[in-house]
């Protein structure tokens, strides 16, 4: 059998953010692809194939409408028309949450949310973007330190609350960063070779490891010990201490 889906038969897997649908005819894609509704990035498998493939190199899924096709031609009571038939074989099918999900994820212009997405290629999220949380990192710690002279923010809760901030920044530019190469390295084993989208996860798994113990021995003693010695209201009458 070729890449079409001459026995009508429902062997087709449609894979998309981590998530499988299927099984549909081969006719069914077609007429989602026509519609936009399938992608030609998204991710394509059926039995016989050693791993999935992107849907563009699938030539008929997304082959033009034939001229014959458009031309207009009578309906017999007993024959249903083409929307009809679609619409019957994707409610036998059931492709209606692929296709909800398809139009909530369309792809964003939005770089920020196409890393976070997963939508950018593994190399431009692994180094082009971590280099930038890199900077981005930098940049903040040095806001940070003039902040702190600049304002002769004093020790206790100001420095607590100070610390507190800047923890929650580099937490926020850390998650962003290693959701969207985890998320681009499953697309990326999925499409491609798996060792490099195995490889990128591991760096991901020892990068949590190693800030959930930076979070834990360094940032969090830390502001407990501000928090501790910051000062107190003394009662009208009490002495001081000493």
């Amino acid at each position: 059998m070729g890449a079409g889906d001459p026995d009508g038969a429902a062997v087709w897997h449609l894979a998309r953010d981590r998530e499988q649908y299927g099984p549909y005819q081969f006719a069914t894609l077609a007429e989602a692809a026509r519609k936009g509704v399938v992608a030609r990035n998204d991710l394509i498998w059926r039995p016989g194939w050693e791993s999935w493939r992107p849907a563009d190199s699938v030539a008929e899924l997304f082959a033009p409408i034939e001229s014959s096709a458009l031309t207009p031609h009578p309906i017999r009571p007993e024959e249903p028309s083409a929307s009809t038939a679609v619409e019957s074989t994707a409610a036998t099918e059931e492709p209606a949450p692929a296709a909800r999900k398809a139009e909530k994820q369309k792809p964003s212009r939005n770089y920020l949310v196409r890393h976070w997405r997963g939508e950018l290629s593994l190399p431009v999220s692994y180094w082009l973007n971590g280099l930038l949380v890199l900077l981005a990192a930098t940049a903040a710690g040095v806001a940070f330190s003039s902040f702190i002279e600049s304002n002769q923010v004093a020790a206790g809760a100001p420095m607590a609350s100070a610390l507190t901030g800047f923890t929650i920044v580099i937490v926020l530019l850390s998650s962003w960063q290693l959701v969207g190469i985890w998320r681009s390295a499953t697309r990326y084993s999925a499409s491609r070779k798996k060792f490099w989208g195995a490889a990128a996860k591991v760096i991901v798994v020892l990068a949590i490891v190693r800030s959930a113990t930076d979070l834990g021995s360094m940032y969090v003693p830390i502001i407990s010990e501000h928090v501790k010695i910051a000062p107190r209201r003394r009662r009208p009458g009490t002495p001081l201490p000493g």
